[in-house]
């Protein structure tokens, strides 16, 4: 004769129940904390990857930022800094905010001569101590120094 004493037991299956929420809470934890620790949330736009040269030529007056090389920027984005005094390249007057900055392309601040590429952000290139580069999200209120110049 078959004993049914098996088929009533279930003392067995609420620590097995119990285990299998636990590990499904840590795995969703995991996940959790890893997408805000690798920020995958991040919303807006990504900063170039680009490599900028700076010249200064103190004879001339103005000082020189060349992009030499990268992923091209949007002029929207980019302002410069010296100092507390901040400009907006596509607000000076050298391109549109639409306008992308490739491989190639020279801004030319401080000069005398004026002209579409040059940028008067209003101080005197002998007094500079810093020139930054910044790099502004158009979406959000995240920024980045990409490039700096003391001079």
């Amino acid at each position: 004769m078959v004993s049914n004493h098996f088929v009533c037991e279930k003392r067995g299956v609420s620590p097995v129940i119990g285990v299998i929420l636990m590990v499904a809470i840590t795995v969703i934890l995991a996940g959790v904390i890893g997408a805000f620790v690798m920020n995958m949330n991040t919303v807006g736009e990504t900063q170039p990857n680009t490599q900028w040269e700076w010249y200064n030529d103190t004879g001339a007056g103005h000082i020189e930022l060349s992009h030499t090389g990268g992923d091209a920027s949007a002029a929207g984005n980019l302002v410069l800094a010296i100092g507390d005094n901040r400009t907006a390249i596509d607000t000076a007057g050298a391109f549109d905010s639409d306008d992308k900055l490739t491989a190639g392309d020279t801004l030319t601040f401080n000069a005398s001569s004026g002209g579409s590429m040059h940028l008067n952000v209003g101080a005197d290139p002998s007094g500079i101590e810093e020139v930054k580069l910044i790099w502004e999200d158009s979406t959000t209120d995240r920024s980045r120094v990409i490039s700096s110049y003391e001079p």
